[in-house]
């Protein structure tokens, strides 16, 4: 057990070293002392002295330093630096690299194989080849391996001939290889491979990620394999076909031709296998075979993210070959699977599930009632319409928000007269949502009925009205929010003063800089948003003004409006409040603000060693947006004393560390 006093010491000691490499970086002296540094026992040492290197000093002074290291067997921290150094100096190490290869030593061959693939150069393409045939199994597969990586053409005929040698040592990895490079002239020579047992897996999955459509000819009798691995890499494999886009018809051919009745139960005992992959392709392929015990599988499938599209494509194709199969879904089962036969149903905009959709509108659940409404929008009539219009009034309000678009779609079936006298209707909802179904459609001529409803007892629907009212090319809508600039509600009051700014004339402006006074933040907040849209240097004078705000709320929202002006006043007013403000929240969004201005880089450096961590993440990130050299020198710099877990992960992400 080390004592701790012990450790801050080494640890004092191991700074001093990484403060003398930046003392003496760029300096003919310093080289020799840097390069001894990639030895050394600690990392942040270790990384500084790597990061001077590759930054101070031109790769030919040091590259064959680098390149002994390798040699290093007892010092793993002196050969991972040296590996790093070589694939961050690129294609200026690969001659020396050439050279260094013709070496006894297998490790260091291993790790040139490495540093070249990773570098991905087409140069350093002769030097893999020469290592696909050398003695040692490791070296050999590794640069096959980084062939395969390179997609270069011409490397495909010399991984052809690695499959042919027949040593499954070299084959798999060259089989590997010529599936990710997609190439139809390695099809026959896989094909030859497919009946070798120990490469059948590698081959399988080969021909289905480059996807000739005859190759599956080939690939579907494995089905019968008694090895589950090949039979799961064989329903993957049919997938991938799928995806590469083969058509429904040959896949469905190629299966029954050569599995017949057997396929089905085959592919059942699939579908239940824990492994999701397998699962998802062994469901898709349920699907081609128009076994009907696919949908409930898809269906599951569909909640999670990373298989939603594949199993949403598949059932709307079902839903289009098949409609009565996943009708049964949409009306029973639980509310999350009637979601998604709803969502798939709707989709289609196929009038051959306008009756189910129709009945969906009575559903138990909300989801269920506002995806039937937004897809009748799309096939209906005005039939639809008046089934849809009684969903304005819902006590969800998700819901009544699918009514209203619905609705908006099917507006050419609305009788907007009759429509307009639900604007006194007795429930609250229904007023509300017809306010914005009107302003939504633009309905200049019932200005005047929703100016009404600013005297509404309602909250919501006044701010409806505003908002509707907002909606409307009209010269009154402008005078008629002035009038909700006095109510009651602070709600109201901002949604008029932000609904106001798309006047944009003179008169609005002086409204709205009348709000910066409200006594309710929220409706100052909202001014402040609001003259971020006017080009004037009123609206300006008012943002900087709104920067002495009480509230941290609204200051927040002026600096976010000043930031879009770019103007040089509101940079000088925003790096004056930073100076004085000790708020945290505002000093914040100040740092990341003055990364959109000219010349606040400066301003922006010193908060990089800010005792709170906040500061110094913002700082990170605006020096990233900045980005000039300079910027990511600075974040470099302090990478390598920085503890924040927060903040080193925003550092590795500026820096484009993985």
């Amino acid at each position: 057990m080390k004592i701790p006093d012990m450790d801050m010491r080494e640890e004092e000691r191991a700074e001093a070293r990484r403060r003398k490499i930046l003392a003496v970086r760029g300096t003919k002296e310093g080289l020799r002392f840097i390069i001894n540094c990639l030895r050394d026992h600690h990392w942040r040492v270790r990384k500084t002295a790597l990061e001077s290197l590759l930054e101070s000093y031109s790769p030919e002074l040091y590259i064959r330093d680098l390149i002994d290291m390798l040699y290093e067997q007892d010092n793993a921290g002196a050969r991972n630096a040296a590996i790093e150094a070589l694939v961050s100096v690129g294609k200026k190490a690969i001659p020396y690299l050439k050279r260094a290869f013709n070496t006894t030593d297998h490790d260091v061959k291993k790790f040139i194989v490495d540093i070249l693939g990773t570098i991905g150069d087409p140069e350093a393409i002769p030097i893999l080849l020469q290592a696909a045939e050398d003695e040692d199994d490791n070296v050999r597969a590794s640069a096959i391996e980084y062939l395969g990586r390179m997609k270069e053409d011409s490397v495909i005929e010399a991984l052809i001939k690695k499959v042919k040698t027949g040593d499954t040592w070299i084959a798999y990895p060259a089989i590997e290889a010529l599936g990710r490079l997609q190439d139809p002239r390695a099809v026959p020579v896989l094909l030859e491979a497919l009946s070798d047992r120990s490469l059948s897996e590698p081959v399988i999955r080969a021909l289905s990620m480059i996807g000739v459509p005859e190759s599956l000819e080939d690939i579907v009798p494995y089905m019968k394999d008694r090895r589950r691995s090949i039979q799961q890499e064989v329903i993957k494999a049919i997938a991938r076909f799928y995806d590469k886009g083969v058509s429904i018809k040959y896949i469905h051919d190629v299966i029954t031709r050569h599995l017949g009745e057997e396929a089905t139960e085959v592919i059942a005992r699939l579908v239940e296998e824990r492994d999701k992959e397998t699962k998802a392709a062994a469901a898709l392929v349920q699907a081609i075979l128009k076994d009907r015990r696919a949908i409930r599988h898809l269906l599951d499938l569909a909640s999670e993210d990373r298989f939603r599209e594949m199993a949403i494509d598949t059932l709307q194709w079902i839903a289009t070959e098949f409609p009565d199969r996943i009708l049964h879904y949409l009306r029973a089962g639980f509310p999350e699977t009637r979601r998604i036969a709803a969502e798939v149903i709707a989709s289609l905009k196929d009038r051959r599930f306008y009756e189910p959709l129709m009945d969906a509108l009575n559903d138990t659940d909300g989801h269920v009632i506002g995806i039937a409404a937004r897809g009748l929008s799309f096939i209906g009539d005005r039939k639809t319409a008046e089934a849809i219009q009684p969903l304005l009034g819902h006590p969800y309000p998700d819901v009544q928000d699918a009514a209203v678009d619905a609705l908006y779609n099917l507006r050419d079936y609305l009788d907007m007269y009759r429509l307009k006298d639900l604007l006194k209707d007795d429930n609250e909802r229904v007023r509300k949502n017809v306010a914005l179904l009107i302003g939504r459609c633009g309905r200049i001529e019932f200005v005047d009925q929703l100016a009404l409803l600013l005297a509404d007892p309602s909250t919501d629907v006044r701010k409806a009205a505003v908002s509707a009212i907002g909606m409307l090319r009209v010269s009154k809508a402008e005078e008629i929010l002035k009038t909700a600039l006095t109510d009651e509600a602070a709600e109201v009051r901002a949604f008029a003063t932000e609904r106001l700014a798309s006047a944009g004339t003179a008169t609005a402006l002086e409204a709205i800089m009348f709000m910066t006074k409200d006594p309710d933040p929220y409706v100052r907040a909202a001014s402040a948003r609001a003259l971020g849209r006017f080009p004037d240097r009123r609206a300006l004078d008012a943002l900087i003004g709104l920067l002495q705000d009480d509230n941290g709320y609204v200051v927040t929202q002026a600096i976010e409006s000043l930031t879009r002006t770019g103007h040089p006043r509101a940079k000088e007013a925003l790096i004056e409040l930073l100076q004085q403000t000790v708020q945290r929240e505002i000093k914040r969004t100040i740092i990341l603000a003055l990364a959109s201005f000219v010349d606040t880089e400066e301003v922006i450096k010193p908060f990089l060693l800010s005792e709170d961590w906040a500061l110094r993440y913002a700082a990170v990130k605006a020096l990233k947006e900045i980005g000039t050299e300079s910027a990511i020198k600075t974040l470099r710099y302090v990478r390598d004393t920085e503890n924040d877990p927060t903040v080193l992960d925003a550092l590795k992400e500026a820096l484009g560390d993985t």
